[in-house]
């Protein structure tokens, strides 16, 4: 903010117009920090068992936890989608570096929870 008044119209319809983008750009950082969440666990088997009862299992992969907001759009889920499937979890059995292959280049298997 500047320490001196608007001076003009047009200096108070910039300041306004800042305002309004400045409000806008904070109430979508806003809805972003209360949107999707997921919250990955690398597994060597998992499984959801419904009344005793296992309804999924996987091998070797990861287990993602998916927390929704009223907000979320299927590209908020496409979003986190892509980024479960391409984070670099597993280690590369070619050349030992840990970090550095995803679940989809081990072809290992995801379960959402």
């Amino acid at each position: 903010h500047s320490a001196h008044p608007p001076t003009t119209v047009a200096d108070c319809r910039l300041r306004r117009l800042a305002h309004s983008q400045e409000a806008r750009s904070l109430a979508a950082a806003e809805a972003r920090r209360k949107g999707m969440r997921a919250v990955v666990q690398r597994v060597l088997s998992a499984s959801v068992e419904v009344e005793g009862q296992v309804v999924s299992a996987i091998g070797p992969g990861l287990l993602v936890l998916v927390g929704v907001h009223e907000a979320d759009t299927s590209s908020d889920a496409d979003y986190i989608c892509r980024k479960v499937l391409n984070m670099r979890l597993f280690t590369n059995e070619k050349t030992g570096k840990a970090w550095d292959q995803s679940v989809m280049q081990r072809n290992f298997e995801v379960l959402l929870g």
